[in-house]
Formats: structure tokens, sequence, C-alpha cells
């Protein structure tokens, strides 16, 4: 369809068409309502930002990143499984996310380190940095041991499990 900019606003014809091609849902025919608003543009960087009645519309030439649901939350190591060997810690071991990086607090000590995350994929980069306080148990060094490499992860029920081909792990 067309559409006439006027200073700051912007007003869409009602010669707006889709195809017919096969079936969208009915958000399809409810955008194109949307559409005979007049909005008021401003521009935001590389981004067209439009406005109306608390209404508002991002046009952007990039998609839009998708943050994965293990970024900025705590959570406990509940179980894991490597080797035939299955590991239930009997103390807090803490991991959290973030865009670029991992922080896991064992029994005694805290360690850091990088990693990617995708939205299902987790690449934990070498090099990890601990703290040298004492002495973790060697159930926390086998479970901290695992987070390495390239792992999967799916979110079940807000409670993410991690997994490669040797290991599972359970977080809550």
């Amino acid at each position: 369809g067309t559409y006439k900019i006027k200073g700051t606003e912007i007003k869409f014809n009602d010669d707006l068409s889709c195809t017919k091609i096969c079936c969208d849902g009915p958000n399809a025919q409810s955008f194109k309502e949307i559409l005979k608003n007049n909005f008021i543009v401003k521009k935001e960087g590389e981004n067209f930002i439009l406005n109306k009645d608390g209404l508002q519309l991002i046009l952007s030439k990039t998609a839009p990143q998708k943050t994965s649901a293990l970024i900025g939350k705590k959570y406990l190591v509940s179980k894991a499984f490597s080797m035939g060997n299955e590991y239930k810690p009997d103390f807090a071991l803490i991991i959290e996310f973030t865009a670029s990086s991992y922080e896991m607090q064992l029994n005694a000590n805290g360690c850091s380190g990088n990693c990617e995350i995708s939205e299902d994929q987790i690449k934990f980069t070498e090099g990890i940095a601990c703290t040298e306080k004492c002495c973790d148990s060697e159930l926390a060094l086998a479970i901290g041991s695992m987070f390495n490499g390239t792992m999967q992860y799916v979110v079940d029920e807000e409670n993410p499990v991690i997994f490669s081909k040797n290991a599972r792990i359970w977080l809550v």
C-alpha cells in the first residue's frame, strides 16, 4: 500500500493489500486495521518508531535478537549425570549466566568464565578462573567440570536442563 508523510506524522492509505497465498492467522487482518491510524514517527538510530495511543511499532532493518531464558538468572544445580554417575549436590552449587559469561559458586570457591549463549546452545570458551580459598569437594569439582565445550539446553517449566553427549545437568 501507499502512505503519506506530513511533518512527523505518517498515514497509511486504504489501498493496503495482502497476498492470499495461504493461511495467515487472525493477527494479519488486525495488523491491517491498525495501519489505518495516523502515527507519530520518530527516528532512533537505524530504526523508525511509530506511536499512536500507546501502540508502538518499531521498523528496523535487522530482526530483533532473541535472548536466552538463561541470561540474568541464578540457578541451583539440583542433579547431574555424567559417564554413568549421578551427582546430587548437598550444598548450593549456584550458576548465573550473562550474555557472554557465567559465574559458578562451588562449595568453597567461586569460578567465572566466558561463554556464548544462543537460543538452545551454550559454548563454554576455554579458560575459567577460580578463587583458591580452600578445598572444594570432589562432588563440586566433578559437577563444575561438566560445564565445558558446547552444550545444548532446554527450558522445561522454567527449569533448564543443560546437556551434551557426556553430561546432563538439571537446574532449578
